[in-house]
C-alpha cells in the first residue's frame, strides 16, 4: 500500500492515542458462558499435556506454562455458551491444540513449519 497526502495513516502521523467506539453498549446479545466450563477445562489441558508428553520432540520444544495461560478452554467456555460437556470438550481440546501449534510454530522459520 502506497501513502498519499490523503490517506488517513499520513493524515495523524503523531497520533498517541485512539478513540474507539464502545462496541459492547452496541451489542443486543449479553456475554454467556458455558456452565461446563470447570469439569472441561483441566480434562482438556491435561489431554494437551498427555500429546506433549508423547513425543520426546515436543516436550523438549513446549513451554508448557506458556500453554497455561494461552486458556484455550475459557475462549471455547464463551463461544460456544450452549454446548453440552461432550461437545464443549471437543472444542476445548481444539482449540488447545490450535494454540499449541501456533506456540511451535512461532519459534520456527517458514520452511520448518511447513515440515
Amino acid at each position: 500500500m502506497k501513502l498519499n497526502s490523503t490517506s488517513p495513516v499520513s493524515m495523524y502521523p503523531s497520533a498517541s492515542s485512539y478513540l474507539l467506539p464502545d462496541l459492547h453498549s452496541l451489542c443486543r446479545w449479553k456475554a454467556s458462558f458455558n456452565p461446563h466450563h470447570n469439569e472441561v477445562a483441566t480434562a482438556s489441558f491435561q489431554w494437551l499435556l498427555g500429546y506433549i508428553e508423547q513425543t520426546a520432540k515436543l516436550r523438549d520444544e513446549v513451554q508448557v506454562d506458556v500453554l497455561k495461560h494461552t486458556c484455550g478452554e475459557l475462549l471455547a467456555s464463551y463461544v460456544y455458551p450452549c454446548a453440552d460437556a461432550g461437545r464443549l470438550r471437543i472444542c476445548a481440546d481444539f482449540v488447545n491444540f490450535l494454540f499449541f501449534i501456533d506456540e511451535i510454530t512461532d519459534r520456527e522459520n517458514g520452511q520448518e513449519a511447513e515440515s
